[in-house]
């Protein structure tokens, strides 16, 4: 997802002499513990999605289609006009909704921290070569390409992982960079130079964990906007393909029996905004507890 000022992060000031940053850092908050809770919640429903229902998402009762909430052996229904069980397909198409936002944000803050981290602490003409290539990705508009690159490639859940992962480091290295051109110069760095500290020491041990809480809350929204995506592309048809589950695929094949069998669009609609919460409180936790104390 991209950013327009990265220096504009809030949550992160530089370490000073003589502290840490772990000593200076905030309390854990109600938002913070709740936003875990609903989230480990959905991830191990889905996880162990064959624990809490017998039937396979594939699996069709053209006996019993569009069952309403609440049927006998059916807790939330079935859709129409295949019959499936909406739990078996909500949980089992959790599981690649909830890949795409952890996996796909986990590799781009990676990709995208090493890039910033490289180009804010050498500068010159590494700078330059690495933010020219960033400045390309950014002259896209993210949702375009990422549609772009699945349609060249094929509609598929590796290929939506593979969209996410080419474009989406590049936030978190404007985000690092403008962080680590802020760090750099401080006392602490410059210190740990004079001494004989490599550059690789000094990134990892000295610039590293003062800046990565910036990208760290970043990454709350950033996956909250993959987890969209992919539910996006699931609607379009560019993303996990029929007859697999997925929560934009359920939504759009349950869009045209939205009046006489609402629950077959509505629940799936209502686990994204949960974990859009979920993950929205988590952040907000993270910005608390990461921010140092005055």
């Amino acid at each position: 997802m991209a950013v327009t000022d990265a220096e504009a992060i809030p949550g992160n000031v530089p370490e000073e002499l003589g502290e840490t940053a772990a000593s200076r850092r905030g309390h854990i908050t109600w938002p913070l513990v709740v936003g875990c809770a609903i989230l480990a919640l959905l991830a191990l429903a889905c996880i162990f999605a064959p624990l809490l229902t017998r039937y396979d998402p594939t699996a069709q009762d053209l006996l019993n289609p569009g069952a309403p909430p609440l049927s006998p052996g059916h807790l939330l229904g079935t859709d129409a006009p295949y019959g499936r069980d909406v739990l078996s397909r909500l949980l089992y198409g959790g599981r690649a909704d909830l890949a795409i936002g952890v996996g796909g944000t986990l590799v781009t803050i990676i990709v995208g921290t090493i890039v910033g981290l490289i180009a804010g602490y050498f500068g010159g003409w590494v700078d330059s070569l690495l933010m020219r290539i960033t400045d390309v990705f950014f002259a896209f508009p993210f949702l375009v390409l990422v549609l772009a690159i699945v349609a060249a490639l094929g509609p598929s859940l590796f290929n939506v992982f593979v969209a996410i992962w080419l474009v989406g480091w590049v936030s978190y290295a404007r985000i690092i960079r403008g962080q680590t051109l802020a760090t750099k110069p401080l006392d602490y760095v410059q210190a740990a130079n004079v001494i004989g500290s490599s550059h690789a020491s000094i990134m990892r041990r000295h610039i590293l964990p003062n800046v990565i809480s910036a990208a760290i809350i970043f990454a709350m929204v950033d996956a909250i906007g993959n987890i969209l995506l992919a539910a996006a592309l699931g609607y379009l048809g560019l993303g996990v393909q029929e007859p697999a589950p997925e929560w934009g695929s359920m939504i759009a094949s349950g869009q045209n029996y939205m009046v006489t069998q609402w629950w077959v669009p509505t629940i799936p609609g209502i686990a994204i905004v949960t974990v859009g919460i979920a993950f929205s409180l988590i952040g907000d936790g993270l910005t608390a507890y990461l921010r140092p104390r005055s």
